[in-house]
């Protein structure tokens, strides 16, 4: 009659294993970051519109607020294509859209 055998764990393979996923984490941030433009910081600021004060204003602090032809903010090209909204965050709008 067979006897079952424990589990074998290859530790060589899995710490291999773990190392190329770190590896490949820490390039992936850094590839993100150089995208980025080279500062290290990514800001990203989202506004909501207020249709009783008739202004966008940024949900993290409701003080800031935008006139509603978004001066102020980064306006970004955009344009529908086959009824989807595309916009393109890597170049900002030279007409406003």
């Amino acid at each position: 009659m067979p006897v079952a055998q424990g589990v074998a764990i290859a530790t060589r393979r899995a710490v291999i294993v773990g190392l190329v996923g770190l590896a490949s984490a820490i390039g992936l941030l850094v590839l993100m970051l150089w995208l980025a433009g080279n500062s290290g910081t990514i800001e990203v600021r989202l506004v909501q519109w207020d249709a009783d004060r008739n202004v966008f204003f940024d949900p993290c602090d409701a003080a800031t607020t935008f006139p509603p032809d978004g001066d102020g903010l980064e306006q970004l090209a955009w344009r529908v294509l086959d009824g989807e909204l595309r916009i393109e965050i890597n170049a900002p709008a030279e007409t406003g859209g």
